[in-house]
């Protein structure tokens, strides 16, 4: 595939085996995930080059609309659901700004519409103790 052409071909492959959730825009990947809950899909040689085997599905829709992802790079699903193979959802990025974006980052604007954040006690320092402050979540 030449770099900055979308292999359409494959995407549409991609998505036939996705159930499309009309809500997020989530193409839903409906057959086998590994252990962390991601999609794994198989690569054939035909398809992106080189011999068959097994690939986080994330990395092969990316691929397929946005061309070859970094060494250094992993794939982040903006929309937060592991299982979703939309490469419109998905972005490449180091491994510590995933990290980082798992770890505090809000709901991403696709979704936080719909998976508003719940109200959460968080603890915040005092000069003399440990408190906990309730808050909400700004959308």
């Amino acid at each position: 595939m030449a770099e900055g052409i979308p292999n359409t071909a494959l995407l549409e492959q991609i998505r036939g085996k996705c159930h499309e959730d009309p809500l997020s825009g989530c193409w839903n990947y409906t057959l086998s995930a590994n252990n962390s809950g991601y999609a794994n899909t198989r690569r054939f040689g035909l398809s992106l080059g080189g011999n068959s085997e097994m690939v986080q599905g994330s990395r092969l829709a990316y691929t397929a609309l946005r061309g070859a992802i970094a060494e250094d790079h992993e794939v982040d699903h903006l929309c937060k659901n592991k299982r979703c193979l939309n490469p419109h959802h998905l972005e490449a990025v180091t491994p510590s700004v995933n990290r980082q974006r798992n770890r505090i980052a809000p709901p991403h604007p696709l979704t936080s519409w719909l998976f508003p954040s719940p109200r959460v006690d968080v603890p915040m320092w005092s000069s003399t103790c440990f408190v906990f402050s309730a808050s909400t979540a700004s959308t």
